[in-house]
């Protein structure tokens, strides 16, 4: 397959627009509209056309100039910040009752609940896009998220202790496992774990999908067992067990990556001039896979691989196909797959560097319908200050 070839007219970022934001709602020179609902079910409605920032705020999603506008919030650890920690595409449409949607994204926010992006098909183009965010208190602010991962069709998480930056003791957490339903977020019951109550001591501190099945580890924290690792065919369980290096290599970079995605992440590499490590989402996948194009440590130079993130979505029999792969500073790459035929090209997202600082950057991407969703986080070391979301609609 021939390498991508820039195309010039990618991706046309547009000036951010005058929003005013000391009102929870507000309206966009297109005609657009950020309203705030209730709790229950909150809420954006627009018609994306231009590059719409948000901040997350103890609230929810607020609408913002910028990221270099966004609030003042003090550097604290990954694990105890409000960030975006993945997306998850492909779960179960009719979730919000909205009729015939096109697609549902979901992200886990850190600290604070589920975000859902719902594509809306009105029958006139442009086509909506409602942006919910559902938000619990304890344990969901006491508690890091382990996992974003789908079960039944719908998006679910799991919630553990931070043993890397808190200063005392944390209890297990007894409600660790969530999904969303009709009624919101609710405790999950996975048969998975059937065998591992945080009754008895066990604490669930990791869970993922990678080839071969479903990975995860339970630790008992009387220190009479544990870590145990185990592999699982799917969530319905039961697992067996496997060795800790087993568990190390599925957690790591798989290969080979998909046809359309491999040339799109070697694009990146090429812009990146290093190696890189993708974090890639796709409704194919029950949670987010880790790629290399190709293996060893890193740059001749011995420097790390420069984690960046992707999305997959699949070509079908009669084409539809989408990889993209975006680097932390907004340059990416992406590939359009349609039947025999490969359309390919670069993006560029609007530059974070000068939006408030250096210590910006993209660490998350997906897509639904002609809308982008890019997490943005402020970092500093191992620190996150302010965090969000960019909304931005594209022509791929």
């Amino acid at each position: 397959m021939a390498r991508i070839v820039v195309l010039a007219s990618v991706f046309t970022v547009l000036a951010a627009c005058n929003i005013q934001t000391e009102r929870p709602s507000a309206v966009s020179p297109e005609g657009g509209a950020f309203q705030a609902l209730t709790l229950v079910r909150p809420g954006a409605f627009f018609h994306p056309g231009e590059p719409f920032w948000f901040e997350l705020g103890p609230e929810g999603p607020r609408l913002i100039p910028s990221p270099g506008e966004a609030s003042l919030n003090p550097f604290v650890p990954w694990s105890h910040a409000r960030y975006i920690t993945a997306f998850l595409p492909g779960a179960s449409p009719g979730i919000y009752d909205a009729g015939a949607s096109a697609e549902v994204l979901f992200a886990g926010v850190n600290r604070g609940g589920l975000l859902g992006f719902e594509r809306r098909n009105t029958g006139t183009a442009p086509a909506e896009l409602a942006v919910y965010y559902h938000r619990e208190t304890a344990p969901w602010e006491d508690y890091a998220l382990i996992s974003l991962f789908r079960y039944g069709g719908e998006p679910a998480v799991l919630l553990g202790r931070d043993r890397f930056f808190s200063t005392g003791e944390q209890r297990i957490p007894e409600k660790a496992l969530w999904t969303l339903g009709p009624g919101g977020l609710q405790e999950l019951a996975l048969p998975l774990f059937e065998d591992f109550s945080p009754a008895r001591g066990w604490e669930s501190s990791a869970l993922f999908q990678a080839s071969g099945g479903w990975y995860y580890r339970q630790i008992r924290r009387d220190g009479k067992e544990g870590p145990l690792y185990f592999r699982a065919a799917d969530l319905s369980g039961p697992g067996e067990r496997i060795s800790p290096e087993s568990f190390l290599e599925a957690a790591g970079p798989g290969s080979p990556a998909p046809a359309l995605l491999t040339v799109v992440l070697e694009e990146a590499e090429r812009l990146a001039g290093k190696p890189c490590i993708a974090t890639v989402v796709s409704e194919e996948y029950g949670s987010p896979r880790l790629y290399q194009s190709r293996p060893g440590p890193g740059a001749p130079d011995g420097e790390a691989p420069l984690e960046v993130s992707g999305y997959y979505r699949p070509p079908l029999q009669n084409g539809g196909g989408l990889a993209l792969v975006l680097l932390p500073d907004g340059r990416g790459a992406y590939g359009v797959a349609g039947g025999a035929s490969l359309r390919d090209g670069h993006i560029s997202l609007p530059a974070l560097s000068g939006q408030g600082g250096e210590g910006f950057r993209y660490t998350a991407a997906a897509v639904t319908g002609n809308v982008l969703v890019a997490a943005w986080e402020e970092q500093r070391d191992w620190n996150i200050g302010a965090a969000g979301f960019l909304l931005l609609e594209i022509d791929l």
